[in-house]
């Protein structure tokens, strides 16, 4: 499965993303504490619920990528650690899924 064609031209899905890095790793990103999505090419754009396959993720790492929202945040009941710098995020919102977890929120070099 490549990269899929969207009005912005190429991105990387999310499903697609988690795909590489268990590839990459030899692990599975659904008991993997740390998942790394950074500096997809093409880039993610869009966050969505597939990260919510990732139960087991403490430090989710979507930094260098095109993404101008955050959302699909709903079962990562033991994220601590977000890291979305170096995107496209305009306003801090969506987290309201994580909040219980979530200790650093690491978003500079966005649009904020």
């Amino acid at each position: 499965a490549g990269p899929e064609s969207t009005s912005v031209g190429k991105m990387t899905s999310i499903k697609d993303a988690i795909k590489a890095f268990e590839t990459k790793s030899g692990t599975v990103a659904a008991e993997q504490e740390k998942v790394a999505l950074y500096g997809q090419l093409p880039p993610i754009v869009k966050m969505d619920s597939a990260l919510g396959t990732l139960k087991a993720c403490k430090h989710l790492a979507l930094s260098s990528n095109c993404i101008e929202k955050i959302t699909g945040l709903k079962g990562l009941d033991s994220l601590e650690v977000l890291s979305i710098g170096r995107n496209q995020i305009k306003k801090l919102e969506g987290l309201d899924d994580v909040a219980g977890a979530l200790r650093e929120l690491w978003v500079s070099y966005n649009l904020i």
